[in-house]
């Protein structure tokens, strides 16, 4: 029963949210109303009660009782009782089956998940409580026969979500649940066992096992035997443990304390809550007592509240002024029972006017903060908790970090359900901005479930078993989604637990300045192989390199002596190339000084900045100019390698991509290899000063030479292009974003830069490690860290530390205390000057890095201007707009959809309406509000554009699917079956099947492939508009990305707005494609023990006559949304008709592709023909044109010229280098399957992609949506012969033009991207290509063999057909007054000119 708990809250992702419970019910044990109690943050039901496990029996006799059941549906008394579940690893502890609904004609019983089990009352108790509730789970336990001795249990769900109903059908399909009474038990009835089952039809197998004790009866009587033993098998502190129960209402709410007034004499406590920032104070009254603490601001009154201490009570007074004729609606005063508070609201300012203690940053709040949340004042009776706080300001400080350090939070922490209150703290706040509530529960409590593991587990312990490290994972994942802004989520995490060390992946991390700067500025302190706290990872970083070693040790030392010696200490004194010249050179900057400048455009993206800083990085560090074409190959380390900060769990994950980094870290060993540093480290490292390092080094078992080389190359990478590139793209947008910044940086760009990474540091954290066993309370739990635990220095909110920084959170390049900013890994002071005594492990390269910022920076935002209010700059304009012009629409904001080419204007679409065009409109009625948002034109800017989360969660969710189906795991299987993957379906395996293939797969033939259908006329519509859409290119082809008729080319965009399927559907489908032409691609060619047909067929599924019969078990019985069979039925069996034996094809095959398939439009007449063997050859279809083309490693040349006799029999063919292969010869049947693998590559490139694809569909697509108007009669034929060709072509564009696609992976071209220029260049015009069908003195040339061809004999009707269409259409349209042609039959309409 309860694993399939285990399998919703696995499968769904659901692990319970974060609750929120009273701490006066869980204190007294008594049942509580949820009102006010669990609010709104977690589903649980209305009343619960919590008792000591040791109470359990005791307890369950006034709620396990049959007779509250109406005797029609009392279970009998066999089955009656409350159960031990022994064995069970869940939280459930126990079920009482006396209160399920019993239905004597089928022998069911009809169990609650929620309300007939008992919890273990924690963290995880309650939050699988909380989704067995929501769904409604219940069981239904479906007896054999009277004896009641065996029992299949079935699950079933009536909850809110329809993911809960669908994930219990799946796992009811593959899953077995019975329940079978133990024979030899004392009592009948009192013992059965729970075994699990899973797996496909019969081939379920045993999972795991647990059993049910009856420990009380139906008659309300322990069952001794049971309970005795239940007793000696649980542990201490389990019996210990509260168990809770959860039920409807009425609830008992017990006697309520009556309110009392209590004495001034234990003072009263000052709260600043309900916000981000938490302020307390206590205070003490004077014997005359009056404190002013909160100010209210409305539109016409202001209110000041006081406390006060009258009688000997205390009490809140207030006094308002209000405008003439207005009243101060407010919240009022009055005598102080146990709290009052007030809260800002929309139209109301709230703030301090006392000061109170940051309980984050141990600092005094500044005196008139203004507040977000409430400000609260209460008696000492309702924080139990902080009795400790008392006395002087000092005191209560150093009280207060006690009560942190002891409750590893906040000092209002009291229990679990307090730490996940907090995160309401955060909603709305502007602190938080995208962070929402639900988000922050979901990570106080993932922080709790790891701290809770670390408990009993610390992370890749002996100790960690595969919940634990799930558990782990799960905190990586937690990560993801926000790590793109590490200065956001940081500081959010330092606040959630008032500034106490949290759980970061596999390590706490701690928050305040003067903990981080004491650790970073240690001479001696270990560093171990991690990074963000987790373990690294080979295939990213060596733990040779300098950033590993302890600082102190001998390593470290040599390490930086060594780098200093080699240049280090004076690399940023280099000349460099300018940026400007590589800007100069950049084709995204000329575009911007064509176009003009800068609202118009987005700012420049991370890696445009990348580009230009990568070989000033490079050329500083390594003496050596770097080539544009190494920097292109080495530039994807920057979205790839930052990823490795997330090291060995990251790799596990499928995060960190090892072969992008590995293809980068190359490519830049061969660049540096010959430079003048890497000749001074190859000289240096054989000093004697060096040979710790040397022997550091050689101790790996790799050549001195490259680890050395690799080391530095790594950290060149990471540190410096990754660091640098990091810093100078914030410099760049946050100028193009605010002008004020353009000032900042012209007035001192050093100053700025360096304000700019305090603010938001290029590198958020430093790693150290303990030098001894430590235990610390984290979320609450005790956890001994052991020496050599990997610990987190958040370098992000020590510079944000108020103890150290005035306010904070502005940006101020004139501060005083730059020169403690941490930033470099050490203070600034200390990092300017080198001191290694003083920050030991300063950053190297911190001159080089601020030079390259500092260049890179000026040179991108030196047209800005710096005032922002010069005209906007001319052009073309995208993104959000708002109409200036006179009229209905005028002041509305809208989208650009596209340019209207005909009228020299944009055209709008509403920002909430998308499918409502508001018109057109010249340059001068737009104001550009936000340039964002414009299409990308190249497969790298598509790419770039994706949201960075997108192509992360793509991999993690590539990699689990794939390795699970790969693995054929039970999780793999019930996906595929999700998927609608059918059984009778051949299995992937890792020999063949990499996960490029199998995604591929999956996204054609199980997704894309049921949503399509086939179109009917109601799918092309009248044209509505002309206009210019921006080109999407791919080599030297360029075509639209949108069609601006909008027609309906699949069933989905009958159900999705046309605009929402522009800017939404298609930019998704786009994104995909991105993502997956960065898989790895392995020809597996090098050896004979992959990619056969004989390791497919042997480790295939089911037995398979031919090889055919295998492909066609991947597609056989999968429909399209139609019905019609996703691959097409057979029409011409061609191994029945030419397969002769084996491998052997009969001659006629090559007869029939040559006069009667696919390739007769290629076949030239031989003239005169020329005799061979005896045979007069009459017809050759000639391949030996395409053998220039380079193809890779293991892949057969594109050649052959085959001769065919008059009668259309092959009989010869001729190679590129004039060798002659006869019919017959040994090598004949090889030569015919290269030819024609070699043939359909041919017409699939050229004649099929590049001829009709682009050539035809394309430009008649492309010029009739440009230049006619939607009315116009030449625009309206078109329209039908056009249909679709954009949408398909931008596939195309991905899948058959673009590298590392289908097309590419499978065809053996070495230079793929150069066939885009090579293709076009061989073929004829498309009036010369179909001369023979357009012109009848052409028919007439044509040999009567081919003219009898399908091809030339089908085509002529086919433009029979059309060519009397045209006609019929030319005598309506063409001539007379409006026509298209004059008498003469000259051309002479404006738009079909163009």
């Amino acid at each position: 029963m309860p694993n399939l708990q285990q399998i919703l809250i696995l499968v769904l992702g659901v692990p319970g949210v974060a609750y929120q419970a009273s701490s006066s019910c869980a204190a007294s044990g008594s049942s509580c109303d949820a009102h006010g109690v669990h609010g709104d943050i977690l589903s649980l039901p209305q009343c619960e009660q919590d008792f000591d496990f040791s109470d359990l029996i005791d307890q369950a006799k006034t709620f396990c009782n049959p007779a509250l059941v109406p005797d029609d549906k009392r279970v009998p008394k066999k089955v009656a009782g409350l159960y031990w579940l022994k064995g069970l690893p869940l939280p459930d502890v126990a079920a009482c089956f006396s209160t399920g609904d019993w239905n004597p004609n089928t022998l069911t019983l009809t169990l609650s998940a929620w309300k007939d089990f008992l919890f273990m009352n924690g963290f995880e108790g309650r939050s699988v409580a909380s989704q067995l509730y929501k769904a409604d789970l219940a069981y239904l336990v479906k007896f054999k026969d009277a004896s009641l001795s065996a029992a299949d249990i079935t699950p079933t769900t009536t909850g809110y979500s329809f993911a809960y109903s669908r994930i219990t059908s799946a796992f009811g399909a593959i899953a077995a649940f019975p329940l079978i009474e133990i024979s030899d038990a004392r009592t009948p009835g009192s013992r059965y066992a729970r075994p699990s089952y899973f797996g496909a039809a019969d081939a379920k197998a045993l999972t795991n096992e647990y059993e049910a004790w009856k420990i009380l009866d139906g008659d309300l009587k322990p069952v001794t035997e049971n309970v005795e033993m239940m007793m000696k098998l649980l542990l201490h502190n389990v019996r210990q443990h509260k168990t809770i129960r959860f039920f409807e209402g009425p609830c008992n709410k017990g006697v309520e304390a009556a309110a009392t007034v209590m004495s001034c004499q234990n003072g009263a406590f000052l709260e600043v809550l309900h916000q981000p920032q938490l302020g307390l104070l206590r205070v003490a009254p004077a014997p005359v007592f009056r404190m002013k603490f909160a100010h209210v601001t409305t539109a016409d009154c202001s209110a000041e509240y006081a406390l006060v201490c009258r009688g000997g009570s205390f009490a809140v007074e207030e006094e308002h002024f209000c405008s003439a004729g207005k009243r101060y609606d407010g919240i009022h005063g009055g005598t102080l029972q146990h709290s009052w508070e007030i809260c800002a609201q929309r139209h109301q300012r709230l703030n301090l006017l006392e000061p109170v203690i940051d309980v984050t940053w141990n600092v005094k709040m500044p005196l008139d903060a203004e507040i977000e949340g409430c400000i609260r004042v209460s008696l000492p009776d309702d924080h139990p908790e902080l009795a400790s706080i008392r006395g002087t300001w000092d005191e209560q400080l150093h009280a207060i970090i006690n009560r942190k350090k002891h409750v590893g939070g906040c000092p209002t922490f009291r229990t679990a359900s307090d730490r996940l209150q907090r995160a309401n703290d955060f909603e709305g706040s502007g602190i938080t901005g995208a962070l929402s509530r639900s988000y922050l529960k979901l990570l106080q409590k993932e922080h709790g479930m790891r701290a809770s593991v670390w408990s009993h587990a610390l992370p890749f312990s002996d100790n960690e078993s595969l919940a634990d490290s799930s558990t782990h994972v799960a905190s990586l994942a937690t990560t993801i989604p926000y790590f793109s802004n590490r200065t956001l989520s940081f500081t959010t995490y330092c606040m959630l637990n008032c500034g106490e060390a949290s759980p970061f992946v596999d390590s706490p991390m701690v928050f305040h300045y003067d903990e981080v700067s004491k650790k970073i500025t240690e001479p001696k302190l270990g560093r171990g192989y991690a990074m963000w706290g987790t373990p690294q990872t080979e295939a990213c970083f060596h733990r040779s390199l300098l950033l590993f070693q302890d600082s102190g040790s001998p390593e470290h030392t040599q390490w930086r002596l060594l780098l200093d010696e080699a240049g280090f200490d004076n690399m940023h004194k280099r000349n460099l190339t300018n940026a400007s010249s590589l800007l100069d050179s950049a084709w995204t900057q000329k575009i911007r000084k064509i176009i003009g400048l800068k609202s118009i455009l987005p700012h420049p993206g991370e890696l445009e900045v990348g580009k230009i800083v990568l070989p000033l990085v490079f050329e500083g560090v390594w003496g050596k100019p770097m080539s544009s074409s190494v920097a292109l190959t080495i530039l994807p380390y920057l979205e790839f390698g930052k990823l490795c900060i997330f090291g060995k769990r990251g790799q596990n994950m499928g995060l960190v991509h090892s072969w992008a980094v590995a293809k980068a870290r190359n490519a830049a060993i061969q660049h540096v290899k010959d430079s003048p540093l890497a000749k001074t480290l190859l000289k240096l490292i054989e000093a004697p000063g060096y040979a710790t390092v040397k022997k550091l080094l050689l101790s790996s078992g790799e050549p001195l030479s490259d680890l050395l080389l690799r080391n530095v190359v790594d950290a060149s990478l990471f540190a410096g292009f990754v660091g640098t590139t990091d810093m100078s793209n914030k410099c760049v947008r946050y100028q193009f974003n605010d002008p004020q910044h353009v000032l900042m940086f012209r007035r001192g760009p050093s100053a700025y830069l360096h304000e700019l990474m305090r603010m938001d540091p290029a590198v958020g954290t430093s790693t150290y490690t303990l030098d001894k066993d430590e235990t610390w309370n984290v979320e609450g739990y005790k956890i001994n860290f052991k020496k050599g635990q990997p610990m987190v220095s958040t370098l992000i909110t020590a510079n944000r530390d108020p103890s150290t920084f005035s306010n904070p959170n502005t940006f101020d390049s004139d501060r005083t205390e730059l020169d403690d900013i941490l930033s470099w890994n050490g203070k600034l002071r200390d990092v300017v000057a080198r001191n290694y005594s003083a920050a030991p492990r300063f950053c190297p390269g911190y001159h080089l890095s601020v030079k390259v910022a500092a260049d890179v920076c000026f040179q991108m935002t030196k047209d800005l201007n710096p005032w922002g209010t010069a005209a906007q700059d001319k052009g073309e304009i995208k993104g959000l707009v708002k109409v200036l012009a006179q009229g209905p629409h005028k002041g509305k904001l809208a989208f650009v959809s596209y340019f209207d080419f005909y009228k020299q204007q944009h055209c709008l679409s509403e920002k909430d309406h998308h499918d409502s065009y508001l018109g057109c409109f010249p340059d001068e009625e737009l104001e550009v509000i936000s340039a964002n948002g414009g299409r990308p034109k190249t497969l790298d800017e598509e790419y770039n554009m994706c949201p960075k989360l997108v192509p992360q969660m793509m991999h993690m969710v590539a990699k689990a699917y794939t390795s699970s189906v790969e693995s054929q795991s039970t999780v793999g299987w019930a996906i595929e079956r999700l998927l609608g993957k059918r059984p009778e379906t051949e299995m992937f395996t890792e020999d063949w099947a990499d996960d490029y293939t199998i995604l591929m797969y999956t996204g054609i033939n199980l997704i894309a492939m049921p949503l399509y259908a086939a179109r009917h006329s109601d799918s092309a519509f009248l044209p509505r508009r002309t206009g210019h859409v921006e080109d999407f290119r791919v080599g030297t082809v360029a075509a639209p990305d949108v069609d601006i008729d909008h027609p309906h080319f699949t069933p989905v965009e009958w159900y999705i707005p046309q605009p929402l399927f522009d800017f939404g559907f298609l930019p998704g489908v786009t994104c995909f494609h991105g993502y997956i032409r960065q898989l790895p691609w392995d020809d597996k060619l090098q050896g004979d023990e992959q990619n056969t047909w004989e390791l497919v067929l042997n480790r295939s599924k089911f037995k398979h006559r031919r090889k055919v019969d295998w492909v066609m078990s991947f597609y056989n019985g999968y429909k399209t949304h139609d019905g019609t069979q996703n691959w097409p039925a057979l029409e011409v069996d061609f191994a029945k008709l030419y397969l002769l034996k084996d491998d052997t094809w009969d001659d006629r095959l090559e007869k029939a592709i040559a006069f009667g398939l696919i390739a007769s439009h290629r076949v030239e007449a031989v003239q005169p023909p020329i005799v061979f063997g005896g045979e007069s050859l009459s017809f050759v279809l000639k391949l030996n044109q395409f053998a220039g083309l380079k193809v890779r490693k293991y892949m057969g040349k594109f050649e052959g010229d085959l001769y065919f006799t008059g009668d259309g029999m092959p009989a010869m063919m001729e190679l590129a280098d004039g060798t002659r292969v006869a019919k017959g010869d040994k090598e004949w049947q090889y030569r015919k399957f290269a030819w024609r693998c070699a043939l359909i590559t041919v017409i699939t490139l050229t004649d099929h992609l590049h001829m009709t694809h682009f050539r035809a569909a394309n430009v008649l697509a492309k010029v009739s949506r440009e230049t006619l108007s939607p009315d116009h009669p030449l625009r309206r034929l078109l329209t039908v012969f056009t249909f679709g060709s954009i949408f398909i072509n931008l596939q195309a564009m991905h899948t058959l033009i673009g590298p590392r696609h289908v097309l590419h992976r499978s065809s053996p071209f070495e230079d793929f991207e150069g066939l885009s220029e090579i293709v076009p260049e061989t073929m004829l015009s498309l009036t010369d290509e179909h001369k023979v069908l357009l012109k009848e003195e052409e028919w007439e040339k044509l040999p009567g063999k081919l003219q009898e061809a399908p091809y030339y004999a089908d085509g002529k009707l086919l433009f029979e057909a059309e060519r009397k269409l045209i006609r019929e259409w030319f005598k309506i349209y063409a001539s007379g007054k409006g026509g298209i042609c004059n008498a003469e039959d000259v051309l002479v309409a404006p738009e079909a000119k163009k």
